[in-house]
């Protein structure tokens, strides 16, 4: 199934945006979660709310990752003389 930005839970608070930069940066849920003013519990229970959010994230640092790697990797060859 294709996620349409509108239909992925958007974040409604400064609370909840920071959560999730957050999460995105790297840290860890529970955190994150400490880090914007919730419990580290809770953190578990926002990342289930907003999963898609997440998801939807993380594809795109994968992507951007993607080409860096990809950059990289042909940049090697050619410097090996293998291009």
């Amino acid at each position: 199934m294709v996620w349409l930005m509108s239909d992925i839970k958007q974040p409604t608070t400064e609370q909840e945006k920071l959560f999730l930069d957050n999460v995105l940066s790297g840290m860890t849920i529970e955190d994150a979660a400490e880090d914007a003013d919730y419990s580290r519990k809770y953190g578990y229970q926002l990342g289930t709310k907003f999963k898609e959010y997440l998801l939807d994230g993380v594809q795109g640092l994968m992507y951007l990752s993607a080409i860096k790697a990809g950059n990289v990797v042909v940049g090697t060859m050619e410097a090996d003389g293998k291009s």
